[in-house]
């Protein structure tokens, strides 16, 4: 007998075994994704961070060039001597863009980074938003140190 084709059985079969392969692979590739998620949110984070820094950093290097320093007031806004726009006063926020840079957790809670001056050197403190992305400054949340004080950060609020 000359058969073309397959049978109803070896088709079931085929259709059987594919679908315990795919039962069995599911859990890892989902898990992966997720793997993935919370790394790229995390790397957000640490994005976020950088952007503040470096221009927090630029605005104290503007400012020591005008012979101003930053205000240790927790901010880095500061009038330029002489340079009062018809606006008012120019402030070294007037001269590179420093703004809160935001990032999300893995729940989907949204945070902003800011800077200060503290006397010696730019600081980095992070905060939840309350919709103005403008973070209010809180000592616990204080970046002290990049390489390992945002690691911790991180594993502390990524899932609030």
């Amino acid at each position: 007998m000359n058969r073309k084709g397959f049978t109803l059985m070896e088709l079931l079969l085929v259709v059987a075994v594919l679908a315990i392969v795919a039962a069995a692979a599911a859990p890892t590739f989902f898990g992966g994704a997720k793997e993935a998620m919370e790394e790229a949110k995390k790397a957000s984070m640490m994005s976020a961070y950088q952007n503040t820094m470096s221009g927090a950093n630029m605005l104290t290097a503007i400012a020591a060039s005008k012979g101003v320093l930053p205000t240790t007031a927790g901010n880095l806004a500061v009038t330029l001597p002489g340079e009062a726009p018809a606006g008012g006063a120019k402030t070294i926020n007037d001269y590179a863009p420093i703004a809160a840079r935001t990032f999300t957790n893995i729940s989907g809670k949204q945070y902003a980074f800011g800077a200060y001056y503290d006397g010696n050197k730019v600081v980095a403190f992070y905060n939840a938003t309350t919709g103005t992305n403008e973070p209010q400054y809180a000592e616990a949340n204080v970046i002290n140190d990049a390489n390992t004080d945002l690691d911790t950060k991180w594993n502390n609020i990524k899932n609030q």
